[in-house]
């Protein structure tokens, strides 16, 4: 198994065009956007969040893990009630071998949002973490 035959010549193309600075110059814009997203979200979630959840900050990646406090399964809070107030998140459970398991862990993505966006998100989760508790 491969990626498709014409991928492959597009990449290709594009590392040859950028040359290896240009691809570290490339790796490093991108490190620099995910560090900048994450210490954006890490800001709204000691905003929003300290008295109400845990996580430890990712090292890498794009996504922040939280334990909520006082829920002991998230999936109705974020499949329902989250979703009725526009805040996109992804129960725990879902990542569990046995979905159906309940867990008091919610995936946070900060690849996309804006610093605002994620900032209003965790404060609209408060409130739905609060009402639950």
């Amino acid at each position: 198994m491969h990626t498709s035959t014409f991928t492959q010549l597009l990449v290709s193309k594009l590392l040859h065009g950028w040359g290896q600075e240009g691809f570290l110059r490339h790796v490093d814009s991108v490190v620099e956007f995910y560090r900048t997203q994450r210490d954006a979200a890490l800001g709204s979630a000691d905003r929003w969040l300290k008295d109400l959840a845990d996580w430890h900050p990712p090292a890498a990646g794009m996504f922040l893990w939280l334990r909520l406090r006082g829920v002991s399964d998230t999936h109705e809070l974020i499949t329902k009630k989250a979703l009725e107030k526009e805040v996109l998140l992804v129960p725990g459970g879902a990542f569990n071998i046995d979905s159906s398991q309940p867990s008091p862990h919610v995936r946070a993505s900060f690849s996309l949002s804006s610093p605002e966006r994620m900032d209003e998100a965790f404060r609209r989760l408060s409130e739905l973490i609060k009402e639950a508790q």
